[in-house]
């Protein structure tokens, strides 16, 4: 009876273990099931969602796309309507300063491109010595940026077209300011200016500080490559004259004598040596810059010979202020009205870097018509026309 009954016990347990590991089995690979359908369920929802982002963002770079290019082709034709506004009106510096940017923009337009060609002229600028920085602005332009254009030698390059003011500068050298007469003659024929005379440029401290150089070969039998004063003669200058007793000295006063008169009979207000308008054989306090004025012909020839240099002949001062006539270049000349200013406040600008040919005060030249001598340039009480006219007036007379 424990015999049968333990064989039963033990064929009863092993039927349970193997209805007990059946069950174990089946809840596993249930339960695998489920984490496969789960993570399958996750892949697609994942994926989904992966999708729908990248159309979004597909969407959003399109339509920033879309923005960017008409935000573009505005741009575009708002500058190019500005600068064709501004070659209507004839401000070609300022289409170079529109153009120039745009262009490196939309270096491919061909409506920009045409603008600034027909705005533009070729030009040459060299300089002795070489290798000095060159920039520009418009010659009305006195206090406006400079717009850098390279280092000399510039051969064939691109500048707006019209009278501008130019900037040289180079180390342990004097800068040079000027209004240049380069390129209208080669634009014309459609050629770079390659053979332009270089710009001489004065040593720092040397004798030529305070002149400019102006070339120009032979005219009128006339050697025209000479040194000129950068400015009028200053009161400073000329009472260094009066001061050594440069009406005293017979030597410069030959022209003069020629006529049977003395430096004598030329005194200021109060009996002295000097200009008319003096006293005291002074001028006024605070006008050490200003030009001098109230002086003869025959003054200003002495004074001339008194630091080894001679007055200019008509053709030395026409070469001098310039063979081509813009009104920008004289507008911006002392014509106001209110009278003489320093030769350190002056804006008008010769194309070989002088100051104030144009208004201020007139200058003596050298050529006489008649007896009268010439003098040139106009003057502060004179209409601008006067900067390019003829005057003449007896040399005893003070200017």
């Amino acid at each position: 009876m424990y015999i049968a009954n333990m064989r039963d016990l033990i064929v009863d347990l092993r039927a349970t273990r193997r209805r007990l590991e059946s069950a174990t089995l089946g809840d596993a690979a249930a339960s695998v099931a489920a984490s496969r359908a789960r993570s399958r369920n996750r892949y697609i929802e994942t994926t989904a969602a992966v999708v729908g982002i990248v159309a979004v963002l597909a969407a959003s770079v399109g339509a920033w796309t879309v923005i960017h290019r008409s935000r573009a082709v505005a741009e575009r034709k708002a500058a190019i309507a500005d600068i064709e506004g501004l070659v209507d009106i004839g401000r070609f510096v300022d289409v170079w300063r529109i153009a120039q940017p745009a262009l490196r923009r939309w270096p491919n337009d061909l409506r920009l491109q045409e603008l600034r060609g027909s705005t533009t002229m070729t030009v040459t600028i060299a300089t002795d010595p070489p290798g000095a920085d060159v920039a520009f602005k418009a010659v009305d332009d006195v206090k406006g940026e400079w717009i850098p254009l390279g280092t000399s030698p510039l051969k064939g390059v691109r500048a707006p077209l019209g009278m501008l003011r130019w900037r040289i500068t180079k180390s342990g050298f004097e800068p040079i300011e000027a209004r240049l007469e380069v390129g209208p003659p080669a634009a014309a024929m459609g050629r770079p200016d390659v053979d332009a005379r270089p710009i001489r440029l004065r040593p720092v401290g040397s004798e030529f500080a305070r002149m400019v150089f102006v070339p120009g070969g032979v005219e009128n039998g006339i050697q025209l490559n000479y040194w000129l004063d950068r400015t009028e003669v200053t009161n400073r200058d000329f009472k260094a004259f009066v001061d050594r007793d440069g009406y005293e000295d017979a030597r410069y006063w030959t022209k003069l004598a020629a006529t049977r008169q003395s430096a004598g009979m030329f005194r200021d207000r109060t009996g002295r040596p000097g200009p008319s308008n003096w006293e005291l054989g002074t001028f006024p306090g605070g006008q050490d810059d200003y030009p001098v004025n109230g002086v003869s012909w025959f003054e200003a020839l002495a004074y001339c010979r008194s630091v080894g240099k001679t007055l200019p002949t008509v053709s030395h001062w026409r070469k001098a202020f310039g063979a081509t006539f813009f009104m920008e270049a004289v507008t911006v000349g002392n014509f106001n009205g209110r009278g003489p200013e320093s030769t350190t406040r002056l804006n008008d600008v010769g194309p070989w870097g002088t100051l104030g040919m144009a208004g201020n005060v007139k200058e003596w030249v050298w050529n006489e018509i008649n007896g009268p001598r010439y003098i040139l340039g106009g003057a502060w009480n004179e209409p601008v026309y006067m900067a390019i006219e003829d005057d003449v007036r007896p040399p005893i007379a003070g200017r």
